[in-house]
């Protein structure tokens, strides 16, 4: 048996509302997720990308900097994630006493350059260099023995310490500018969101054509309701025709047998 009109519009609209029942709650919570996450994604990315060429991550002339040693305790603690603004050589040179500076230096161990972040406490001018002269910053970890120094050239310093960090972060961007940090919680929860939003799409979309289909059929009902109406009322006007012809013929037929029945006067 064939629905109706009404039905197949009251069946799509349904599964429509169906499909688009959300709580206007829950989707700006998402929608704010949505876009948080991704700018961090996109920090976390770039930062990544940028520290495999420079040998640190920067973007927009800022830098964030994993503190791994106890060095700068208290004023930075191992493990904090810090802000520092990355300088060129001519900034460099103008690096002041009390300034907490991030630069290269050789680790003694391994023979590796690596970068160390510690408070400049004296300097001293030299000539040469691409400037006309370079500087000499001694340099001394807060939490260090006294005497236990870094002497850095201007050259080898990298940023400046802005004064703010967030406690504990910076493991969790070391873990994150690792491969498998990097594809567990950046590359995997991206392509779960596009493939979130992908599936969302398919469903509107097959809502929409649902809808779409509905209309037809609900117009196509429609459109073999007033066929069958016509094929009905033709077949009425065709039994009104015979009723009238059938009328017509006995009213013919009574007047000729009326004749027959008289007899002719003498």
């Amino acid at each position: 048996m064939s629905k109706t009109k009404q039905e197949v519009v009251d069946q799509t609209e349904k599964t429509v509302k169906d499909t688009q029942k959300e709580s206007p709650v829950v989707t700006v919570i998402a929608t704010i997720f949505s876009i948080l996450f991704l700018i961090v994604a996109l920090t976390v990315t770039v930062s990544v990308f940028v520290s495999k060429a420079t040998g640190y991550p920067q973007l927009f002339g800022y830098s964030l900097l994993n503190v791994q040693t106890d060095s700068m305790t208290p004023t930075i603690l191992a493990g904090d994630l810090i802000v520092s603004r990355t300088i060129d050589e001519e900034s460099a040179v103008s690096v002041q006493n009390g300034d907490i500076i991030t630069f290269y230096m050789i680790e003694s161990n391994s023979g590796q350059r690596i970068l160390n972040t510690h408070r400049v406490i004296d300097s001293r001018q030299i000539t040469g260099g691409p400037l006309g002269y370079r500087m000499i910053y001694t340099t001394h970890g807060d939490n260090n023995p006294e005497g236990y120094n870094e002497e850095v050239w201007s050259d080898d310093i990298v940023a400046i310490y802005t004064g703010k960090r967030v406690k504990g972060m910076g493991r969790v961007m070391e873990f994150l500018q690792q491969p498998t940090g990097f594809g567990l919680c950046v590359l995997l929860p991206i392509a779960i969101y596009f493939l979130y939003y992908l599936i969302d799409f398919v469903k509107k979309f097959s809502a929409y054509k649902a809808e779409v289909a509905a209309e037809e059929a609900a117009a196509a009902a429609e459109a073999a309701a007033k066929a069958a109406k016509e094929a009905e009322l033709s077949e009425e006007e065709k039994r009104r025709i015979a009723e009238e012809y059938l009328k017509q013929l006995a009213g013919m037929q009574k007047p000729e047998a009326g004749a027959e029945g008289e007899k002719p006067e003498a």
